[in-house]
Parts: structure tokens; C-alpha cells; sequence
């Protein structure tokens, strides 16, 4: 299921999937508290359905043209749910069937060499300290950088997945299995 913008009243910013029309996309968190309980409407003009740039930047600033894309009602009609997975936004069992996900019947292929990431995230900064280690066979290797202009947790662990990868290949390391404390970044 997805959201139409409407009114945006009924949209929960962070907890709605409302970004796309093909497929369930919401804003990556965690939300900051005081913009936790946002709805779509709180990100328009007062007494519009048009779009407030400077909030969008200010909340979302990496969504802030995909956001941009959506085009709310001009009328005020109500936000409304509709099934991603047919054309014309009506559930039918079969399109449920074919959506459905697929059970695995095989575990994982299990690779010789594990990288593991963290990180650490200071919001007033916004400034994240990344580690990961890589372990091969009797070798364990561990790497730490900082980064800048991070805006969130989620954002920080993703960063310290990617520099993790990047120094995998960099070592001509092309299969391993990733591990990371942050259960929403690996899903």
C-alpha cells in the first residue's frame, strides 16, 4: 500500500510510506523528536497544499525533490491508500499473489571473510565517527574515519557500510558478508 497526498492531513511523515507511487517509500530516521509526529500537511505553505521549501529543507533536505515531485490536491480532498501493484491502485488477490513475497529456501551463502561496521553519531555536530573491521581467514583487519554533515543515526551506520565496501574492493575483496548493530539498515 501507498499514499496519494490529498490534504495531507492523514499522512504520518515518518511512519507512512508516501514517496513514491510504485513502490513503499518513506523518509529514512530516526525523525528528530520535535518532528516526530509530522504529518505531510505540516510541510506545506500555511492554509495551502503547496509545498513550503524552506521546512522541507529543513526536515528532509536530502528528499527535498522528491518531495518537490509529488503533487498534492489543489482541491483539499482527503489523502487516500491505494495498492502500489496494479495500474489503477485497486487490490486484487492476484497482483497480493504476485507481490507476495518469496520464502528462501536456501540459508545465505556463508563467505570466508565477515565485515562487521558501526558507528557513532553526535546530533548537536552532526558529526559521525565509522569503524568496521574485515576478517579473513587468520587476518583481522579494523578501520576508523569520521564524517561531517551526517543528519542522522541511520545515515551514520550506512556510511560506515559504504566505507567498509569501498575498502573491500579497494583490497579485491568481492565476497563477504556484511554485519551491522543497526537491524534498520541491513532490512
Amino acid at each position: 500500500m501507498g499514499w496519494a497526498v490529498g490534504d495531507g492531513k492523514t499522512i504520518k511523515v515518518w511512519q507512512d510510506p508516501w514517496l513514491s507511487p510504485s513502490r513503499q517509500l518513506q523518509p529514512m530516521g530516526p525523525p528528530t523528536e520535535a518532528s516526530h509526529d509530522i504529518v505531510v500537511a505540516d510541510l506545506f505553505q500555511a492554509n495551502t497544499q503547496d509545498w513550503d521549501l524552506n521546512t522541507i529543507e529543513r526536515e528532509l533536505p536530502e528528499l527535498v525533490d522528491a518531495i518537490l515531485s509529488i503533487k498534492p490536491s489543489k482541491q483539499g480532498a482527503p489523502d487516500k491508500l491505494f495498492w502500489i501493484h496494479t495500474k489503477d491502485g485497486i487490490y486484487t488477490t492476484k497482483s497480493g499473489y504476485i507481490s507476495a513475497p518469496r520464502r528462501q529456501t536456501e540459508p545465505p551463502p556463508c563467505y570466508g571473510v565477515v565485515v562487521q561496521t558501526d558507528a557513532a553519531w553526535i546530533e548537536n555536530s552532526r558529526m559521525a565517527g565509522i569503524g568496521w573491521i574485515i576478517k579473513q581467514a587468520e587476518c583481522t583487519q579494523s578501520f576508523q574515519n569520521t564524517s561531517s554533515f551526517v543528519t542522522s543515526p541511520l545515515m551514520a551506520e550506512g556510511l560506515a557500510m559504504r566505507d567498509a565496501i569501498r575498502k573491500c574492493k579497494e583490497l579485491g575483496i568481492w565476497r563477504f558478508r556484511c554485519e551491522s548493530d543497526s537491524t534498520q539498515l541491513i532490512k
